[in-house]
């Protein structure tokens, strides 16, 4: 126990030698004294000491050969060899020796300082003149650079908390009696919003339409007045009226005091289309007006007939306003072959004009009757239909006529 008190405080070999002495080793008080030299007085025994039996100490000489020879870790295991015997035996480990005894006996009636239980994870002590390294650690580089990264700040600011509310909002609207309620209460919500007295319509108004066509719409439009305008389609309501023939353009819109506005424009009659069937009246684009059951009904509109007339109404009508002098006798234009036309006058008289420039050959025509008084003759068509070459069929009185003259002129019988 003495050569392990002496390791514990560094009075063996090993820290002799750190310390650059000499090792020495105390002699414990029985061991047996050299020639030549006296032995020391012997301290007086402690009570402590005499209840505690202490372990033989060890020859001087095997001291040094532990502490020479063998080394400090020979000498280490040896004092654990002599705790084991001492255990074995009895003693008690921590039995003060004679340096000790007067210590314990001043001090074992003073309280021992009562250890903390540690917990699981050890704290490991600072050391305050080790100062702390400034550089982030790995994973807090790595953390900072990502939130620098424009696409993860938004996803955090932004999008986790709508992901967030979409996530609730989902959760919440799955359950079907959620969704009713909200819609219920929507409902309820929108009902007395429509119902209020400012969105009441009570009358229809319609603007620019004749007798005619103001019934026409009102048949197109039953509306129960009074009603909200939220339960008006405007749109639908402005395709139905549009879907009038007569009707040009058309709108639709409600007015300051519960008035819906109807704006027509109607279409103007240009001419008269003939078919095998029925008598139409087309504005100027070729578009169908209304019909009509006989001419008298609108005499003051120019007449055309013929497959593919209605898509050269635009030509027609140059034509008419062309004719000029000769106006008051047209009847019609009539379409051949979808290709050209004809000029139909009263007393049968037909002016044939060709496929292409037909309003300067209707010219020509004009100037010849105007130098001639071609038409006033017994004449039954003028064939234009090659400008360069313009050729007259007379009637058949005139051609008799015509013969007559001959064979009195010449003295030949007629043919």
């Amino acid at each position: 126990m003495r050569s392990l008190i002496a390791v514990r405080h560094g009075q063996g070999a090993k820290g002799a030698v750190l310390r650059g002495q000499e090792p020495r080793l105390r002699r414990e008080p029985n061991a047996p004294v050299a020639a030549g030299t006296q032995a020391a007085p012997a301290a007086p025994a402690s009570p402590v000491a005499e209840s505690h039996p202490v372990e033989p100490a060890l020859p001087r000489d095997l001291e040094d050969a532990q502490f020479g020879a063998r080394g400090y870790q020979a000498a280490r295991q040896d004092a654990a060899q002599r705790q084991n015997a001492a255990r074995q035996n009895g003693a008690r480990l921590d039995a003060p020796t004679d340096e000790t005894a007067t210590y314990d006996t001043i001090n074992q009636d003073a309280p021992r300082p009562v250890k903390k239980p540690r917990g699981l994870l050890r704290r490991k002590p600072v050391n305050p003149s080790i100062k702390r390294d400034p550089a982030p650690s790995r994973w807090a580089y790595r953390i900072h650079r990502i939130w620098l990264t424009p696409f993860y700040r938004v996803m955090l600011r932004i999008g986790l908390p709508v992901f967030i509310l979409g996530a609730v909002a989902l959760g919440y609207l799955s359950d079907p009696t959620n969704r009713t309620a909200i819609t219920g209460k929507v409902a309820e919500i929108r009902e007395s919003i429509e119902s209020r007295p400012e969105f009441a319509v009570k009358l229809m108004a319609i603007e620019g339409a004749s007798p005619v066509v103001d019934g026409a719409v009102r048949d197109l439009l039953p509306v129960q007045f009074p009603v909200s305008s939220f339960d008006l389609d405007l749109e639908a309501m402005q395709a139905r009226v549009s879907s009038l023939d007569v009707i040009e353009s058309v709108n639709l819109r409600v007015r300051p005091g519960g008035v819906l506005e109807v704006a027509v424009t109607e279409r103007e009659p240009a001419v008269l289309w003939r078919t095998a069937s029925s008598l139409e009246m087309l504005d100027g684009t070729g578009h169908r007006v209304a019909s009509v059951t006989e001419r008298a009904a609108r005499p003051e509109l120019p007449l055309i007939a013929g497959k593919g007339a209605e898509t050269k109404v635009r030509e027609a009508l140059a034509l008419f306003d062309a004719s000029g002098p000769i106006a008051p006798r047209i009847r019609g234009l009539v379409r051949v072959g979808e290709r050209r036309w004809d000029i139909v006058l009263d007393r049968g008289q037909t002016i044939q004009l060709p496929e292409i420039a037909p309003v300067a050959a209707l010219e020509q025509v004009l100037a010849l009757e105007e130098a001639q008084d071609m038409l006033a003759r017994d004449i039954t068509t003028v064939d234009m239909r090659n400008p360069a070459r313009p050729t007259l069929r007379m009637t058949d009185s005139a051609v008799a006529s015509l013969r007559d003259i001959r064979s009195q002129t010449t003295g030949a019988s007629p043919r």
